[in-house]
């Protein structure tokens, strides 16, 4: 698994050691022996200097202690640092949220153009760094620790200087930029040669290049910086960074072959870890212990490790507390294999029982449809591993029983294929059926879209041009205008005009926004010549394309139509403007600059009144705005 499991000094949630070394045994004592606050405050903030090295639980209360003494005193650069062990202390117990938000609350009080406080603003922006780079955020925590290494070099800060880059060394390696995260390094090792905590800056950087290097399987490079890093790290008496160290050897044994060498770098790893974070007979670190002897094929081991943490924690939960089903669902996960392996039925079908009442453990958190999808899941698991068990309680000496039990299972596993076989072919049949269907109802209302059409051209079309001819010629012939036969002759021609746009709209079997604009287009023409007085015009503003059915554009039509002719006949307005829009969505805005409608009296107009607009919009769907005024009347249709 590639990912950069060492030392990171921002980062302390990743197991930072808690053990007390000589060092820490005598701020111990100084602070015992401290005659007055000042002096205690002062072993106190030293010993938050270690907290790499300070047992966990304590870490927070010596935090907080020296928080409320250094504001006793009303010395903000030891409150400063006072923050800092906090942060230190909500990191190595996984509260990012929590440490995240001391640092923003704190960071803006701290200027790194001042004195003292300008190495606290300094740790604070790593601080944060680091928990940008721990959610992946890694283009934000890159700028920010380019920014802190610049401010850092200008302040002559070495040691922060050199954390900067091994930061940005992790996380090169962490983004798969090797020869980018050695570069880095390197160059925190080229500073070092000036910084006089030189040794602790080596350290680091020689484990995280190790790292590199087993990553790359340049074993014997990798091993060179660790035999230099180990003695580097006894010699700082930091378990935390021996521990990571041991950690990166025990991978470069591993992945090179060298077994035995990788469990005994294992077994010190471990250890360390004991000696600062108590026992840990059930935690990561033994399950990735009996996970190794699993890869090294040592099955007794293995079994034994994950029988001790599985016996710890059910003394845990006899104790009163409460139970991790995700590392206990893992540690049986790797037991099962360990017994799958040596051939242990029996232990084996016991270890699937556990797994199962496990995962019916987590189930009970998840949704209640999911929860009762898993129990029946679960529950046929259960009945069948209960028959297998009884099975083998009968037929245990007999070796008829392995093949009858393969046997089964092969009958299983083919009756599941055959089914899964069965069930796939009948939904491809449904699937088909459904889609000739639908094929076959779209034909026939296509059939019949045309038909009618056609019958509307040959019959009412005929019809309706017959009755405008006859209705120009009565009134050539009258000689003297008459207001019946105008009307007459208008309503021909409207007539004639709304039948041929309906029989336009069903003729196509489809139509987009554009197409629909020219009829409107056209429409208006037409409407020019009964209205010379007012000026019409059509605004186009369409970038997306929206394809509308036969009867959604004949809908659409008749609303724009009943809208043009409303304003033209209500409004007494001079001009008449339609704008057509489309991008994300499409709208149509009729708008005059004429006295405005009375809803109420528009409804009352036989069908071309705002409760037939909505009608029509109801059938597109769409949306209808009306809005009216002593300046003029709008009228907005748009998608919904």
């Amino acid at each position: 698994m590639k990912r950069l499991c060492i030392l990171t000094l921002l980062l302390l949630s990743c197991l930072p050691l808690c053990a007390q070394t000589k060092q820490i045994a005598r701020l111990r004592l100084q602070e015992t022996e401290a005659r007055d606050a000042r002096a205690k405050l002062t072993a106190q903030l030293l010993l938050l200097r270690e907290h790499e090295s300070l047992f966990k639980d304590s870490l927070l209360p010596l935090a907080l202690h020296s928080l409320s003494a250094a504001q006793a005193l009303n010395d903000k650069t030891a409150e400063g640092y006072a923050y800092l062990g906090i942060i230190n202390a909500r990191l190595r117990n996984d509260q990012v949220r929590e440490a995240d938000s001391i640092i923003r609350l704190k960071l803006p009080h701290y200027s790194v153009r001042q004195g003292p406080d300008a190495d606290i603003a300094l740790r604070l922006g790593l601080a944060q760094a680091g928990i940008m780079a721990a959610k992946a955020e890694y283009e934000g925590a890159v700028a920010a620790l380019l920014n802190i290494a610049k401010n850092a070099e200008n302040m002559g800060n070495l040691p922060i200087l050199c954390r900067c880059y091994n930061e940005l060394g992790v996380i090169s390696y962490n983004l798969n930029e090797l020869p980018q995260a050695l570069d880095y390094f390197r160059r925190a090792l080229s500073f070092s040669e000036q910084n006089p905590e030189a040794l602790q800056t080596q350290a680091y950087s020689w484990i995280n290049m190790a790292m590199v290097y087993a990553w790359q399987e340049q074993f014997d490079t990798a091993l060179q910086l660790l035999a230099q890093a180990i003695p580097a790290c006894k010699r700082l008496d930091n378990l935390y960074y021996l521990a990571n160290a041991y950690a990166v050897q025990a991978n470069v044994y591993k992945w090179s072959g060298r077994l035995p060498q990788a469990e005994t770098a294992m077994l010190h790893m471990v250890a360390l870890r004991e000696k600062t974070e108590g026992n840990l007979n059930f935690s990561n670190e033994q399950l990735g212990l009996s996970n190794f002897y699993v890869y090294a094929k040592d099955y007794p081991k293995a079994i034994a490790t994950y029988q001790a943490g599985l016996a710890y924690h059910e003394a845990r939960r006899a104790a009163g507390m409460p139970p991790n089903y995700e590392l206990l669902l893992r540690y049986y996960e790797g037991l099962s294999k360990a017994y799958a392996s040596t051939a242990d039925n029996k232990a084996y079908l016991l270890a699937l029982k556990q797994i199962i009442a496990l995962k019916d453990s987590v189930a009970a958190k998840s949704s209640t449809e999911a929860i009762a999808e898993m129990q029946a899941k679960y529950e046929v698991q259960k009945k069948e591993t209960t028959i297998i068990a009884q099975k083998l309680a009968l037929t245990r000496k007999n070796f008829l029983f392995y093949g009858s039990l393969i046997l089964s299972l092969l009958f299983v596993l083919i009756g599941w294929l055959l089914f899964r076989a069965y069930r796939r072919k009948s939904r491809l049949r449904l699937e088909e059926e459904k889609r000739l269907a639908a094929t076959a109802v779209k034909d026939a209302e296509e059939a019949e879209r045309r038909r009618i059409a056609a019958d509307l051209h040959d019959n009412l079309g005929s019809y309706a041009a017959g009755i405008k001819s006859h209705a120009d010629e009565l009134k050539r012939s009258a000689g003297v205008p008459s207001p019946a036969l105008q009307l007459l002759q208008e309503n021909a021609q409207q007539m004639v005009s709304l039948l041929s746009d309906t029989i336009w709209a069903m003729r196509r079997p489809s139509m987009n926004l554009s197409e629909l604009s020219d009829r409107i287009k056209l429409f208006l023409q037409r409407q020019q010549n009964n209205y010379p007085q007012i000026n019409m015009q059509v605004s186009e503003d369409i970038s997306e394309t929206f394809a509308f059915s036969p009867t959604q554009s004949y809908h659409l039509l008749m609303m724009v139509q009943e809208a043009v002719n409303n304003a033209l006949r209500h409004s007494r307005c001079r001009q008449l403007l339609l704008l057509i829009h489309s991008s994300q969505d499409w709208f149509i805005t009729i708008h005059d600059d004429g006295i405005g409608m009375d809803a109420e009296a528009l409804q009352q107009e036989g069908g071309n009144g705002l409760s037939n607009m909505k009608l029509r919009a109801g059938n597109i769907p769409c949306q209808i705005e009306w809005q009216t005024g002593t300046e003029g009347t709008e009228i907005q249709i748009r998608s919904r």
